[in-house]
């Protein structure tokens, strides 16, 4: 059944959905929003975002205070509020590669910090007759991380609830922190910008993947359904939760790694409102990929750990690795001449061996292909991380269920034409990937 309010992000954002279901403790009715507690002080550019309240601690005249990503706490002002708000979802459209198609307004109530203490920062959904809009309230002087983490929230959970009308879907844990993650790195202090004061930053692009490597400890990234579904002690437990979100940017970085994956984040997002809960909108949006969360599973395990491994120095160039791996979905095979000619020597894709190779023939190449394919995860670049990573998926899974179906002697010929099936769905999903790898040759590469 869905959750009458959203999970309590504990310690850093809480997400409090107060759903119109009749038993939500203090929830304004449909359509109405809390009693604004000072007026309307400034808008954001897009129209968005609204912020009521323009207090800031006051600071010595003349005075220029020096801020750089060590600094915690900011002050805020409407107008400075407005513009990180603007910043950080434009950061955000940019790692999902979406435009900006907002039907919610987002209203940000700037609130004196003596009240709100260091209490998780509520986000409140509101149900409208024309779709949800949402109440932030937000301290005036907050850690500039923790009001980043807040925005991309917000701005979460309305891209995600653009067609609900029920009741208000939450995205996964691990995809609002793991984008929090990356934009704070990416981005860093430029996104809450500050009155009379300078920022110093390096210009030097920072990695994602060393920086969540960091947040690790040293340790290896949690399993896919240690980030679904965390437990009570990793949120309460600081090293533990440091290594959650260390594990969701490294997750959510390698699922946003090429144009159809964030294409696929998008989906899972729209699709939110319409299931009971986020996995079935992420195997649906993701089928082409995943057919099960087992296989997201093993994707993941296998992922994680050779993605912690990769040395810099040793990644090849985008044309070298691209050519490379074109050459490793072929293999060089006799294929029948002209008429009465001989055989000559030519290249034959892997979804025509597939397809047409008796399966004991098959297994030796196949097996080659997924050695191959993980040596060349090593060394390829970040673009082309996930179609190594799909292609040995799809091997993977096709060695599994032809192996499953020669086992047992007797039952071969019952259990072949599941073998030929699972050929097709094989072959189908390779020229798939052939596809997507020639798309990536001819356009610009990163």
């Amino acid at each position: 059944m869905p959750r009458p309010f959203l999970r309590l992000r504990s310690g850093l954002v809480a997400c409090l959905a107060c759903i119109a279901t009749g038993n939500s403790r203090g929830a304004p009715p449909p359509g109405v929003l809390p009693k604004a507690i000072a007026p309307v002080t400034a808008r954001s550019l897009s129209g968005q975002f609204i912020v009521y309240g323009d207090s800031a601690p006051a600071m010595a005249p003349g005075s220029i205070p020096k801020l750089d990503a060590s600094d915690e706490k900011v002050p805020l002002k409407a107008d400075w509020l407005a513009i990180s708000a603007e910043r950080v979802k434009g950061a955000v459209l940019r790692e999902l590669g979406a435009s900006d198609h907002w039907r919610g307004r987002i209203h940000l109530y700037l609130r004196p910090r003596r009240e709100l203490g260091n209490n998780p920062i509520r986000i409140v959904p509101v149900p409208f007759r024309d779709g949800w809009q949402y109440r932030v309230d937000i301290p005036d002087e907050v850690e500039w991380q923790r009001l980043v983490r807040a925005l991309v929230e917000a701005v979460l959970l309305e891209a995600s609830n653009r067609e609900a009308v029920d009741r208000a879907a939450q995205p996964p844990l691990w995809l609002s922190e793991g984008i929090a993650g990356i934009v704070a790195s990416l981005y860093g202090r430029d996104l809450v910008p500050q009155g009379q004061t300078f920022v110093s930053h390096s210009e030097r692009r920072p990695n994602v993947v060393s920086l969540a490597q960091a947040r690790l400890g040293g340790g290896g990234p949690m399993l896919f359904g240690e980030l679904s579904f965390p437990s009570d002690e990793t949120v309460r437990d600081p090293r533990a939760w440091a290594r959650y979100q260390g594990s969701a940017m490294l997750l959510v970085h390698e699922l946003l790694a090429d144009d159809a994956g964030k294409a696929a984040m998008r989906d899972t997002m729209r699709r939110l409102p319409g299931v009971l809960n986020w996995q079935t909108a992420f195997l649906q949006a993701h089928s082409r990929r995943f057919l099960t969360l087992l296989e997201v599973e093993k994707w993941w395990a296998v992922n994680g750990s050779y993605l912690l491994s990769r040395d810099a120095a040793l990644v090849w160039q985008p044309e070298i690795a691209g050519a490379h791996l074109a050459s490793l979905m072929h293999e060089p095979a006799e294929l029948p001449g002209s008429t009465d000619g001989p055989a000559v020597r030519g290249d034959v894709p892997l979804s025509r061996i597939v397809l047409e190779w008796d399966f004991e023939a098959q297994r030796p190449v196949i097996g080659r292909k997924i050695a191959q394919l993980r040596h060349m995860y090593q060394v390829a670049p970040a673009g082309l991380v996930s179609l190594v990573m799909d292609y040995h998926q799809v091997l993977s899974s096709y060695m599994d269920a032809r192996q499953g179906v020669t086992a047992d002697p007797l039952r071969r010929a019952e259990l072949e034409p599941r073998g030929r099936l699972a050929a097709r769905q094989a072959a189908r999903r390779l020229d798939e990937l052939d596809a997507r790898l020639a798309k990536w040759r001819a356009g610009p590469r990163r």
